[in-house]
C-alpha cells in the first residue's frame, strides 16, 4: 500500500514504523520501477476501497499492520515527576492496537450485518441492540468499540470516495501529500454541498408552496416539508430573483451557512476601569468569591462596533 493512502486510515501515519525495514524497501523499489503505472494502480486501489465491505475492511487492517508484532511501549522522555509525564500518548502502539481491534470486530461481522451497514450507514450507530449483538459476540469488546469499527470503517469509504472523484471525476492529481489531502477533502466537501443543495431544490414547487400562508407568523426562515430547505433558500430565493429582476437564480447554489459555517465571536469586555476598582476593593486571596461576585453584579460595557 502507498505511504500516502496510509492516512486515509485511523492513525495509519503513525503505523509506518510498525512496517518492517525490509518490506518497507521492497515497497519503495517496486513503486520507483513501475514509473508511470503508479498512479493507475492507485487509482484501482482507490476503486476498491470505496466499494468494499466490512470484510474488506478487515483486509486492508491486515494490510497495514503487516503482520508485525505489537510495538514495545515507549516511555514518556521526561522524568516521571514532569507535569507532562502522565499526558503522554504512545500513538504508534495505540494507532497498532485499535487497527488490530478493528479487525477482530469487522471479522465478526455478517454479511447481512454489513449490507445493512452501507445501506443505513450512519443511522445504523444509533441501533443499540445491533452494537451489543456484535460486541457480545467478540466477548472481549463493549458496544462503543463497536461503534468505533462502524465509524472508522465508514469514514474511510467516504474518504476514499472523495479522493477517487477528485482524481477522476475532476481530473485532479492524486494528492499525495497531506496538505494536499485536506485541499481535497475541503473541495469535495464543497462539491458534495452543491450537489445536496440541487437535489433539494429539484423537489421544490413555487406554484404550490405550502409556507406562503405560514409566513406572515413563521417567517422567512421556516421549514419546507418538500426540500427541507428555509423559505428564503428555497421558493422565497425565487421570488426575490424574480422582484429584483437582474439575478441569475442559478447562481444561488449553496447558502452561507453552508459555504463558511461560522457563529458570530463572542464580544469582548472593555470596561478596564470597573475591573480595576473591583480587584481594588478585594486584595486578598481568601476575599476571591466577594471580588468574583462584584465583577458579575456589575453590567460591563461591551464593543459597539
Amino acid at each position: 500500500m502507498p505511504r500516502w493512502m496510509r492516512n486515509l486510515f485511523p492513525g495509519g501515519k503513525d503505523l509506518e514504523a510498525t512496517q518492517p525495514v525490509g518490506e518497507r524497501q521492497a515497497s519503495g523499489a517496486s513503486a520507483s520501477s513501475s514509473g508511470q503505472g503508479t498512479e493507475a494502480d492507485d487509482i484501482k486501489q482507490l476503486e476498491e476501497m470505496r466499494t468494499m465491505d466490512m470484510q474488506g475492511y478487515v483486509e486492508y487492517c491486515k494490510k497495514m499492520r503487516g503482520g508485525a508484532p505489537p510495538p514495545r511501549p515507549r516511555r514518556p522522555p521526561v522524568s516521571p515527576d514532569h507535569y507532562d509525564y502522565r499526558a503522554m500518548q504512545d500513538l504508534r502502539r495505540i494507532a497498532f492496537l485499535r487497527m488490530q481491534q478493528h479487525e477482530r470486530i469487522g471479522s465478526l461481522v455478517t454479511k447481512e450485518e454489513s449490507d445493512r451497514i452501507l445501506s443505513e450507514r450512519e443511522g445504523v450507530l444509533q441501533d443499540r441492540a445491533l452494537l451489543q449483538s456484535i460486541a457480545d459476540r467478540t466477548g472481549v469488546y463493549i458496544d462503543m468499540e463497536v461503534k468505533d469499527c462502524i465509524e472508522q470503517f465508514l469514514d474511510t469509504r467516504q474518504r476514499a470516495e472523495r479522493l477517487h472523484r477528485y482524481a477522476v471525476e475532476f481530473g485532479n492529481p492524486l494528492p499525495k501529500g497531506s496538505q494536499e489531502q485536506r485541499d481535497a477533502d475541503r473541495f469535495m466537501k464543497r462539491i458534495e454541498a452543491e450537489e445536496k443543495l440541487a437535489a433539494a431544490l429539484a423537489k421544490r414547487d413555487p406554484t404550490s408552496c405550502s409556507l406562503r400562508h405560514k409566513l406572515p407568523w413563521a417567517g422567512p426562515t421556516a421549514l419546507c416539508d418538500q426540500t427541507g430547505l428555509r423559505y428564503h433558500e428555497c421558493c422565497g430565493a425565487l421570488k426575490a430573483g424574480a422582484d429584483a429582476g437582474d439575478m441569475d437564480v442559478s447562481r444561488l447554489r449553496i447558502p452561507p451557512v453552508l459555504l463558511h459555517g461560522k457563529k458570530a465571536a463572542k464580544r469582548e469586555v472593555v470596561d478596564t476601569d470597573r475591573e480595576r476598582y473591583v480587584h481594588g476593593m478585594f486584595k486578598s486571596r481568601a476575599e476571591g468569591r466577594l471580588r468574583k461576585a462584584a465583577m458579575n453584579l456589575s453590567k460591563p460595557r461591551l464593543r459597539d462596533y
